[in-house]
């Protein structure tokens, strides 16, 4: 039986379970509350890898009853691809929720020489859309996405402490009833750097030996 990866069964479930991003969950409910009324029509939130930018829009969805229609925009280089992928879903209704949030996954995978129109067409979308558009990506600062920074509200996910990723392997651990070490965990929690993601990974390669 293939086993689950850990960092999909331990994903926070609503976000009282989302780990020291107190400010940035605000932002995203109060953003998904007063829509469309509101400025900007999309966020892009930004952080460090494995800060939990993807999980909390997945566990605020799940608390608020919206569906997630989610694109990685590292897999996606052209327009005709994002209007192919998004053009649907941006218009129609969810059958089963009672609103439907589309993210746009690692949007900064789209810099570089490999884009053939791609951005510009998410840019467009944004207005096109009647549901949010939430955009996630590491370092939104290249002067490329500008265009990208002007029409969203950027939300800033804060590096997670090597305390706060300790904490968290210390209940996966406890969960998983492992025979490890403190000390083990609390190496593990260093060298991820803040990255949880990361570190979930490494703590479930180890159970595995």
């Amino acid at each position: 039986m293939k086993q689950i990866p850990w960092i999909k069964k331990y994903a926070p479930k609503n976000s009282a379970e989302i780990i020291n991003q107190t400010e940035a969950v605000q932002k995203i409910k109060e953003f998904l509350i007063k829509f469309p009324n509101i400025n900007k029509k999309a966020l892009l939130l930004y952080g460090p890898p494995g800060v939990g930018k993807t999980s909390s829009v997945y566990a605020i969805a799940r608390e608020m009853n919206y569906e997630v229609v989610e694109m990685n925009a590292s897999d996606v280089r052209s327009a005709r691809k994002v209007h192919q992928i998004l053009d649907e879903a941006i218009k129609g209704k969810p059958f089963f929720h009672k609103g439907r949030i589309i993210l746009i996954d690692e949007v900064d995978g789209m810099s570089g020489k490999e884009d053939r129109g791609g951005l510009g067409a998410l840019i467009n979308i944004v207005g096109e859309s009647k549901w949010p558009i939430i955009f996630t990506a590491n370092d939104p600062w290249d002067p490329k996405f500008k265009k990208l920074r002007d029409i969203c509200e950027l939300v800033e996910f804060k590096k997670l402490s090597t305390l706060d990723a300790y904490k968290a392997l210390k209940r996966i651990s406890i969960s998983e009833k492992l025979d490890i070490d403190d000390n083990v965990l609390r190496i593990l929690a260093e060298r991820s750097q803040g990255d949880l993601r990361s570190a979930i990974n490494d703590l479930q390669t180890l159970a595995n030996l």
